[in-house]
C-alpha cells in the first residue's frame, strides 16, 4: 500500500521537480450522496457501505447536521470500542481509465482522533473482487476544523472500479462532507 501525501495541485506547483507540464484538466465522476444529505434506515447513510475489520459493532455512524462544512449535513463515525478500522466507501465504475489520474477530495474534520487514522483511500479492484491497489491519503488526528484532504493516483493497468472512501483506525469521531471524485482528461 503506498499513501499519497501530495495533492495535485502541489505537485504541479513545482513542474520542473515533478514533471508536470502543466495542470492535468480534470473532470467530475458522479458521487452519490456526496454531500451525505440523505439518511438511511439500515445502514445510516445511503449509498455508502459500512465495514469494520471483524467482530461486534464497534461505531456509530449515520448523517450529522450539527455543522455540516457544506449543505445540511455531513457523514459522522465515532469509534465506541477498540476495533482496528471502521470506514464508509462507494463502488465507482472506471470505463477507459486506465493509466489517468484519479484524484478523491473531500472537506473532513475530528475529535478526539488518535494515531492519524482518518484518511481517505482508494482502493482499485480488478474483474474480480479483490483489491488491485490501494492508495491512501495522509492521516488527520487530534482535535481539528473542518479541512481539505485529497488523495491521487494512476489507475492500474488491471483496474475496472474503485472503492472510495475514508477509515477511522484510532480512536474518537471524524467527520466528512463534500466529496468530489475526478478523473484526468
Amino acid at each position: 500500500m503506498r499513501r499519497a501525501l501530495l495533492s495535485l495541485s502541489m505537485l504541479c506547483a513545482s513542474p520542473l521537480l515533478f514533471g508536470c507540464q502543466g495542470k492535468h484538466e480534470f473532470h467530475a465522476l458522479t458521487v452519490a450522496n456526496a454531500g451525505f444529505e440523505e439518511a438511511a434506515e439500515k445502514t445510516g447513510v445511503a449509498n455508502w457501505i459500512f465495514r469494520q475489520h471483524a467482530g461486534p459493532t464497534a461505531y456509530e455512524i449515520g448523517v450529522d447536521t450539527q455543522d455540516p462544512a457544506e449543505g445540511k449535513a455531513s457523514f459522522r463515525i465515532h469509534r465506541t470500542q477498540q476495533q482496528v478500522f471502521g470506514s464508509i466507501s462507494q463502488l465507482v465504475a472506471l470505463p477507459d481509465a486506465v493509466g489517468k489520474t484519479l484524484h478523491l477530495h473531500a472537506k473532513v474534520k475530528t475529535a478526539d482522533v488518535s494515531g492519524g487514522q482518518w484518511m481517505l483511500t482508494l482502493s482499485f479492484l480488478g474483474s474480480g473482487s479483490g483489491i488491485v491497489e490501494q492508495t491512501r491519503s495522509s492521516g488527520v488526528d487530534g482535535t481539528t476544523g473542518w479541512r481539505d484532504l485529497d488523495v491521487e493516483a494512476v489507475v492500474p493497468t488491471r483496474a475496472t472500479r474503485v472503492m472510495i472512501g475514508a477509515s477511522l483506525g484510532g480512536d474518537g469521531t471524524a467527520w466528512m462532507d463534500d466529496v468530489r471524485l475526478e478523473i484526468s482528461q
